[in-house]
């Protein structure tokens, strides 16, 4: 069972535009272009384990292939969970865990993860931190994957990407 709070104890949340908490995957499919193309202005965040997000383990929904969101980072959500409490970590750690992985709380930013649910626990770190351009992509690894050609799922838009595609799972 999940320990819960006292009774009088109040948490203030407020979304600072709800219009922009949730993206769609045109702007995935833009923003991970950009990220093929060594951008450094937005960032993609993928709360999977990593041994998902890496494609070392197959997707538990069938049909769907493993892998990443191109030019995404790594945080799987639990890293983000006291796992004594079941609740977020501190403040402090909540922002060693972010800096730690390269992220910048400035920059606008789209959270993903299998299909959308764990994304949240993702956002919901960045804005206790202070992000305000953050947004979760609620279609996720599973939308994006069953909407894109193989390779540009994996690699972007660029033209050399499925000679590579090969090379990828061997690199991992």
């Amino acid at each position: 069972m999940l320990p819960t709070t006292a009774p009088d104890t109040k948490f203030d949340y407020k979304v600072v535009d709800p219009s922009k908490a949730i993206t769609d995957i045109n702007e995935v499919h833009k923003v991970a272009f950009y990220l093929s193309k060594k951008a450094t202005d937005w960032q993609i965040l993928d709360a999977r384990g990593a041994a998902r997000f890496n494609g070392e383990v197959p997707e538990p929904r069938k049909g769907v292939r493993s892998g990443h969101i191109t030019g995404s980072k790594n945080i799987p959500f639990t890293e983000l969970i006291n796992e004594d409490t079941g609740c977020l970590k501190t403040d402090k750690e909540l922002a060693k865990i972010f800096l730690d992985r390269g992220v910048d709380t400035t920059l606008p930013t789209i959270n993903s993860c299998g299909s959308g649910v764990t994304a949240c626990v993702i956002d919901l770190g960045l804005s206790i931190l202070g992000a305000e351009k953050s947004a979760v992509y609620d279609g996720s690894w599973t939308e994006y994957v069953s909407e894109c050609k193989v390779a540009d799922s994996v690699l972007g838009f660029d033209s050399g990407a499925r000679l590579r595609i090969q090379q990828v799972g061997r690199a991992r």
